[in-house]
This record gives C-alpha cells, sequence and structure tokens, in this order.
C-alpha cells in the first residue's frame, strides 16, 4: 500500500476540521441540553450488533467464533431492543437520547443524534422537541408529515400495486381514475385535507384525521403535508416526519411499535445539518 493510500478517506468517511469541527461539537452539546432539560436520559450502545439479515446495506462482521454480525446501520430499532431487552429491570426510564454514526455498505457513515419516547404516542411534543433542537439554523426550514398507513391503505382496498406509491410514479396512481385519489397526490395543506375528508373512501377517514389534527397543533411556518409520501424508514407505523432545508434532510421521527408498546422518536442527521450552517455564511 503507498504513503498516499494510507491517508487517504475513503468515499463516505467523514473527516471535520477547525470550525466545522466545532461547530459539530457545539451542536451536540446543545442538543444534548435540550434532550436532557425534557428528560431524556443518554445511552451509549455498541457500533456492531448480533444482527444479520438479508439487509443489503448492513456491513457484514464476525466475532471471534466467526458469527455473523453486522456494523449498526439503524440507530432506533436496536437502541430500543438494548433498553426493552438487555436493561430489562435495571432501569424503568422510558425517554433516551444517543449521539453515535451508522454504518452502510459499503464505507459509509453518517453521525446522528436520535431520541426515543418509549409507550408512548405524543407524536406533537416529539416534533416540537425536534424543532427546538434545529434552532441553529438560520434557514427556511420545511416540516413534511405523511402517514405510511394511508398507502398502505389505499392499496389493501383498492388492489393498486404499493410500488407506484414507493416510485412516486405520479402517472401511474392519476391513471387509476380515481377523483379521491387525484386530489390526494396534489394535496399539501390542512385545507386540502379537509376536503379531502368529505370525498375520501371511510377506510381513509381516521389516518386523514390524524394527521390533519397533528398539522394543526404544529406552530411551525413551512408545514407541508404529503399524504401519499413514502419513507425509506419501514417501522413507521402511524404518523411520521421529516425536516428538510436547502434540499438536505436534516430530521426524521415518527411511530413505531416496540414490545406491543406504541412508541416515537426521530434523528437528527448530523452531517447534513452542518452543511446547512456552511451554506449560512
Amino acid at each position: 500500500m503507498s504513503i498516499v493510500h494510507k491517508h487517504k478517506i475513503p468515499n463516505g468517511a467523514r473527516l471535520y476540521f477547525g470550525k466545522t469541527a466545532r461547530q459539530k461539537i457545539i451542536f451536540d452539546y446543545e442538543t444534548s441540553k435540550i434532550l436532557s432539560r425534557h428528560g431524556f436520559e443518554p445511552i451509549i450502545t455498541p457500533n456492531f450488533i448480533y444482527r444479520f439479515d438479508e439487509n443489503k446495506k448492513a456491513i457484514k462482521i464476525a466475532n471471534t467464533a466467526n458469527d455473523n454480525m453486522s456494523l449498526r446501520d439503524d440507530s432506533t430499532m436496536e437502541t430500543v431492543r438494548i433498553i426493552t431487552k438487555r436493561l430489562g429491570r435495571a432501569t424503568t426510564h422510558k425517554k433516551w437520547f444517543y449521539n453515535q454514526p451508522v454504518f452502510t455498505y459499503p464505507t459509509k457513515e453518517n453521525y446522528q443524534i436520535g431520541a426515543e419516547a418509549i409507550d408512548s404516542v405524543d407524536m406533537g411534543n416529539m416534533i416540537k422537541i425536534c424543532l427546538e433542537t434545529l434552532r441553529a439554523i438560520k434557514q427556511p426550514i420545511n416540516l413534511q408529515l405523511f402517514d405510511m398507513n394511508i398507502v398502505k391503505q389505499i392499496s389493501t382496498n383498492e388492489k393498486i400495486d404499493i410500488g407506484l406509491f414507493t416510485a412516486n410514479d405520479i402517472d401511474g396512481i392519476l391513471s387509476k381514475n380515481l377523483p379521491w385519489l387525484s386530489q390526494l397526490v396534489s394535496a399539501t395543506t390542512s385545507d386540502d385535507i379537509k376536503e379531502l375528508l368529505a370525498i375520501s373512501p371511510q377506510y381513509l377517514k381516521d389516518s386523514l384525521t390524524n394527521i390533519l389534527s397533528l398539522a394543526d397543533k404544529i406552530e411551525h411556518d413551512i408545514i407541508t403535508i404529503s399524504p401519499l409520501y413514502c419513507s425509506d424508514i419501514a417501522y413507521y407505523k402511524a404518523v411520521a416526519f421529516e425536516v428538510l432545508c436547502d434540499k438536505h434532510t436534516i430530521a426524521k421521527g415518527g411511530g413505531y411499535m416496540v414490545d406491543d408498546m406504541p412508541s416515537c422518536g426521530f434523528s437528527l442527521y448530523t452531517d447534513n445539518i452542518l452543511k446547512t450552517f456552511r451554506s449560512d455564511r
């Protein structure tokens, strides 16, 4: 191996120094103070785990007995499993936060700060806390609300391939010639959802009402409702959200199930947040 190659940074790896490293340290510290103030306790968990499935994104490794392992490619479910299964009776606390990277194949690492509220469905409060951690960003922030149940219900009840939604195939969705579905495609505001409640199928009304109720509770300048949006996070089981700034996704969150307990949380995408700090200049 050449001396030059020894010092090369692999594609997908992170290197911060000087001003940017300082910004990261300050953001991490200020965020930890906010989360602690809201009752979240810190936790640090292993970066490698005894979980290996057919997830093509995971980086495969092995232990000394050559058992299958992987570097952690998701924080939420692994952290929650450790709290509920490994810690067990050692703690009854339900609100936790972590500041650790995740790793995906082949050499990609991403810094994340996450907060999880086990046995809680107060998504409105989680969004409020998430937005509070992002106040350091001096640019417009778009909060996007969606509910994967809407897409799943439509796919099941109307016998529509869910792939049309995951691929965001607008032409394919419109070709179904369902007036209420065509309106869902272009819906972005609370007023749009209110109109849809009058014409949508009965099986969608609860989900649409939930997302409308959440939007009306949140005080934020830019809120977009995207009822047919499909997240790449498959374990969301209720209303979820993404936060975007300058075309970067800076946070994601949603409701999920753990041990039959409805829970919720969010992750801050630190690397993309640092990009917004650089574009503030």
